[in-house]
Order: structure tokens, then sequence, then C-alpha cells
């Protein structure tokens, strides 16, 4: 009876000891897998958030270019391959400056100073022009489509988006 007694009245230090043991070695195990779960989870936020400004940005270009003026026989379009400007049927004036990695957009009505921010981590971005066949031109006779390439960086990844604008208000 006396063995009974005395084996149920806890846990013995070498047991204790042991659970301690095993208990870090599951924590050893366990603590880099959720440090690289949470860091994996960072670049995933990061990497969205730069998606998301180059989706915005590239359409906010888009939106603006669609809205050139045409009058006469050119639309009246600044085709400068770094900051071009042009003016659009409401007759406001927008100029795209790059001061690489920002971009702005500065416009004539209603004047804003300093121009507002479009996009920052701009690694690039660039504008081609296109006549009707697709063929590149120089001409604001010719223009029908403005490629736009703009380029984001994020971290050691660099996210690209391509869009071709074509323009409207030709007869």
């Amino acid at each position: 009876m006396r063995a009974r007694a005395t084996s149920s009245r806890g846990f013995s230090l070498i047991e204790m000891v042991a659970a301690i043991v095993v208990l870090g070695i599951l924590v050893a195990a366990a603590a880099p897998m959720l440090v690289n779960g949470l860091r994996a989870y960072d670049a995933t936020s990061a990497s969205l958030v730069t998606l998301g400004k180059l989706r915005y940005a590239t359409e906010r270009l888009a939106r603006e270019l669609r809205e050139v003026d045409h009058t006469g026989a050119n639309y009246s379009l600044n085709m400068s391959l770094i900051n071009p400007q042009f003016t659009k049927a409401d007759g406001v004036t927008v100029t795209v400056n790059q001061a690489l990695p920002n971009v702005t957009l500065a416009y004539s009505a209603p004047p804003v100073a300093p121009a507002p921010l479009l996009v920052d981590q701009v690694s690039a971005l660039g504008f081609a022009y296109f006549d009707q066949d697709n063929n590149a031109t120089a001409s604001n006779v010719n223009v029908r489509y403005v490629q736009i390439t703009l380029s984001l960086v994020q971290g050691a990844g660099t996210y690209t988006q391509r869009t071709r604008v074509a323009l409207r208000n030709k007869p």
C-alpha cells in the first residue's frame, strides 16, 4: 500500500525536466517556421501593395490619355518619351513628370503646386506611339495608340505592366 501512496503524489523532478526538454525542442523546431511565415506574409503584403500601385497608375495614365483632344489634323500631344504633355478635350493640359522613383501628373487647371504624386517606387516609365497599322510613328497626324510601360520595384522584385491606349476624339 505504501508504494501506491508515494507514486500518486505528483511528478518527479526527472519527469518534469524531461517534459521541459521535450517542450523546448518543439519550440525550437517551430520558431523558425513561424518567423519564416511572418516574413513571407510581410513580403506578400508589400508585393500586393506595389501591384495595386502599378495597376492604379497605369489605369490613371490610360484614362487621361484616352481624352486627348483632336484639333485639326493632329492630336494635341507632345510625344516626348520621358515627360509627355497633352491637352484633353476639356482644354486642361496634363504633363507627366518623371523624377524617378516618383511620377507626378501636373494639370493646367486647376493648378496645384507641387504636382500630385501619381506613383512612387518607379524604376522605369516609357511611352511609345503607334499609327493605325501598329507601326511606330513620330507624327501627331498618324498616332492612334499610345503604349505605356511602367515598372515598379519592391525589394528584389520588379513588376512591369504594359498597356496600349486607343486615342479617342478622332473624326
